[in-house]
């Protein structure tokens, strides 16, 4: 049985991680022309990005009920929150493509 609370904060990260999620599918392509020019690449490069991109979203979903069913959904939801914020981090912390 689930409390108010516990439900109260399930859906703030869930709304948090939906934000996130889509700010960083959106945030390519417009940090895309900086990125190409910065880091001296062709304009097709960024399918790389998209391809893995495409895959860990696939092995994401392979895996999510596994995950969901061992942890929880909110304790689930932050870890994926804060795994993202890190990769986001990571990437903009990059000196080499």
């Amino acid at each position: 049985m689930t409390t108010k609370t516990g439900t109260t904060s399930t859906i703030l990260i869930a709304y948090l991680t939906f934000g996130g999620l889509g700010l960083s599918a959106g945030l390519l392509g417009v940090a895309w022309p900086f990125m190409q020019t910065q880091f001296g690449l062709a304009l097709d490069a960024v399918n790389v990005l998209l391809l893995v991109q495409t895959i860990t979203y696939t092995l994401a979903s392979f895996l999510i009920g596994r995950i969901m069913a061992r942890l929880g959904s909110g304790l689930s939801l932050l870890i994926g929150m804060a795994i993202a914020a890190l990769c986001l981090l990571g990437i903009s912390l990059s000196q080499a493509w």
